[in-house]
């Protein structure tokens, strides 16, 4: 009775291990496509940031200000808005602040995006 549960376990082990082979190709094969979904939806979210960068520069300069002029007009740090026009990462409170600025709403900043 044991050699045959015993030949039962090895078989057990044997389906286990090509069930293991198999799902890990599947696997691989599946998150090799949510790589690339993830790799495109970086690009997305790249161009948009570009976009908004540019956006809130576009805001500075149709006032005529100057980077160093934003602290006359109540911006901490002309070089803080100089590393987020030039692609530094901004938290949603610094865009909020950015808004303020410039008179404007927040909806209006993301309008068209």
């Amino acid at each position: 009775m044991e050699y045959i549960l015993s030949g039962v376990h090895k078989i057990i082990k044997r389906i286990k291990v090509k069930t293991r082979k198999n799902n890990k190709n599947h696997n691989h094969n599946r998150s090799s496509i949510g790589i690339f979904a993830m790799e495109k939806k970086e690009e997305e979210f790249i161009l948009f940031q570009k976009i908004l960068r540019e956006r809130i520069k576009k805001l500075r300069t149709d006032r005529g200000w100057t980077l160093e002029g934003t602290e006359e007009h109540g911006w901490k740090s002309w070089r803080h808005l100089q590393r987020i026009e030039a692609g530094q990462n901004f938290t949603i409170y610094t865009l909020w602040k950015i808004c303020n600025l410039y008179g404007i709403k927040f909806s209006e900043l993301f309008k068209k995006l």
